[in-house]
């Protein structure tokens, strides 16, 4: 990126930033939209991460965060209308209010009330710090405290347009129509009058005053921009201007390596220029600044996602900025410890909750829509196909009753996936691993577990032997977390019988009578079997035979597994049915 950033020490900057104590510390929610009534989000690092589906008031929080400012108000975002009524007060008599905890510099800590207090026709959306008392969560004799006064940058990916997009996406209908007749008045035009005509014509005007008065992108923004987006900056102007039938809006210039000339964000990626905007805005933000960010991964490759995040990572340690992101992406908050995330999630009454102690791909899984329905997930398309193999040897309907799904990501991500189907209370799912990921011994009854979180840490590291590393990073709550995980391992986790699906299907009369079939001479077919993995030994025997894929192979190769009595034939044809058919 730049000479004062060094990817190989993210985790350093991660490690210095625990040391960086947040100004703005907590937000509670006496009565704020449809969040749960006395909810609170705790600011736990200096960088927090909103994760939560659609409809659950991720940009509504930034918006609070935003009022709770000196001088700045939630009425700026929320407004009342006649479509739109907003209550005054809830059923316990609170108003719209918003309370925030912050640290001061002289190291003291206060809390505010920002509530909704409208003032007529004169300023009916109008907020302000209010004398709190009990029913507020306040203790008796509270007074009134002024709210945070700091630096706050509020950019929401979703609305920051260029002024070229602003017009030509939504060009304002009576002006064309206006030079739509004045064109063909003065018989300069037979077609009708289009955005990019007008465009056009105001370009010269635009680059003039982008010569004059626009203003120079750093070399350090520069520099950046091409760490992040992987594409050599050479130069870079931006102008705000109102050159476009009044509206305001940016106009950015850029230079790039291996480019012929100059272009503007009106040829450059939407993800490009948003980006550009973003590091320039943080560049020039003042130190101790409140970032706040709408879904800025708007656009934007992953590789570029992460590298903005290591990029925010280092301005936050280094500018000492408090970051508060938005976002559905995974990238946002994957390498960000476990006090970053927060997710928000809709409860039975409807009403928003805050959750922390997440890890990111848990929260994520959250957001992702996991199946609710019967399903069995495995590790890979051929794993997929053992237990499709089960399901069609059933006589009833079970291959109706589940679908079998590969679980991107691996056993990482399954294992993680136990945790959120455990929080959500969703038992319609299995999980089928590969036999390498057996335990070294079966899990024993409940009864006989260890008590207390050091010994069910181990007994957890013990089930899942073959992902241990990750095992580590699964970061539980409390014990009741702990033993919800191993009863969902005991009750709905099953192990192929071999190492692999390839281990299991290769087996080596099958292999010769297959070979024999397809014309593979003997001597090949035991040059084969030398081979240690039993992955190559497919693929190599997929090669012999002309026009034969290695799936083909493993298929037949199963196949001909199941036409035995072999136990592991058995144990798919009867074993893995018995054990499906049980979860119903």
């Amino acid at each position: 990126m730049t000479s004062q950033y060094d990817p190989k020490k993210f985790d350093k900057y991660i490690e210095g930033l625990h040391h960086n104590k947040p100004l703005l510390q907590k937000l509670r929610f006496p009565n704020y939209r449809n969040i749960r009534f006395g909810e609170e989000l705790v600011f736990g690092f200096p960088i927090t991460v909103l994760l939560g589906r659609n409809g659950t008031n991720k940009s509504s929080i930034l918006q609070a965060i935003y009022g709770t400012v000196k001088g700045k108000s939630v009425g700026e975002f929320w407004f009342e209308t006649a479509l739109d009524a907003i209550p005054k007060t809830n059923s316990a008599g609170l108003k719209q209010s918003v309370a925030h905890t912050y640290r001061n510099e002289r190291n003291v800590v206060f809390e505010c009330l920002k509530a909704r207090a409208p003032r007529g026709l004169e300023d009916p959306d109008y907020w302000e710090a209010v004398k709190p008392s009990t029913v507020y969560g306040f203790p008796t004799g509270a007074s009134r405290i002024p709210p945070i006064s700091v630096p706050i940058l509020h950019l929401d990916f979703r609305q920051v347009l260029p002024a070229f997009d602003k017009y030509f996406y939504f060009p304002p209908k009576q002006h064309l129509l206006h030079l739509d007749k004045y064109a063909k008045d003065h018989g300069k035009l037979r077609r009708n009058y289009r955005p990019q005509d007008y465009l056009r014509r105001r370009a010269p005007k635009v680059k003039r005053k982008m010569e004059t008065e626009g203003v120079q992108l750093s070399a350090v923004t520069l520099d950046i921009a091409s760490y992040v987006l992987g594409r050599k900056y050479e130069s870079g102007r931006y102008l705000e201007h109102s050159l476009y039938w009044g509206h305001k809006g940016t106009t950015m210039v850029v230079r790039a390596k291996n480019y012929s000339s100059e272009y503007s964000d009106a040829f450059a990626g939407s993800g490009e220029s948003a980006a550009l905007t973003l590091i320039d805005a943080v560049e020039r933000a003042a130190n101790g600044t409140l970032v706040l960010l709408d879904e800025p991964e708007t656009s934007l490759h992953p590789s570029a996602q992460q590298h903005m995040l290591e990029f925010l990572v280092h301005r936050a340690l280094t500018k000492n900025l408090q970051f508060v992101i938005a976002t559905h992406s995974q990238f946002f908050g994957e390498r960000l410890p476990i006090e970053a995330v927060r997710l928000l999630r809709e409860g039975p009454d409807g009403r928003i909750r805050i959750v922390g102690g997440l890890p990111v791909q848990e929260a994520l899984h959250d957001v992702a829509d996991l199946p609710y329905d019967r399903t069995i997930l495995v590790e890979d398309e051929r794993a997929k196909h053992i237990v499709l193999a089960a399901l069609n040897e059933d006589t009833g309907n079970l291959k109706k009753e589940f679908r079998v799904t590969v679980r991107r990501g691996g056993v990482s991500n399954i294992l993680s996936d136990i945790r959120a189907y455990v929080a959500s209370g969703h038992d319609n799912v299995l999980m089928v691993l590969d036999g390498d990921q057996r335990p070294g011994k079966e899990l024993t009854a409940e009864s006989e577990w260890p008590r207390g979180c050091a010994g069910l840490d181990h007994l957890i590291g013990e089930q899942i032997r073959a992902s241990n590393k990750f095992g580590q990073n699964l970061s539980f709550i409390d014990e009741d977390d702990r033993i919800k995980y191993l009863r969902f391992l005991k009750s709905k986790v099953q192990y192929l019988p071999g190492d692999t699906p390839e281990s299991l299907v290769w087996v080596y009369a099958n292999v010769r009578e297959l070979g024999k079939i397809y014309g593979v001479d003997e001597d090949k077919i035991v040059e084969i079997e030398k081979s240690k993995s039993d992955k190559v030994r497919i693929q190599q025997l997929a090669r012999s035979v002309s026009g034969m894929s290695d799936e083909a192979v493993f298929q037949s190769l199963l196949a001909m597994l199941l036409r035995t009595d072999s136990p592991e034939a058995k144990w798919i044809k009867v074993g893995l049915v018995e054990w499906i058919r049980k979860q119903l």
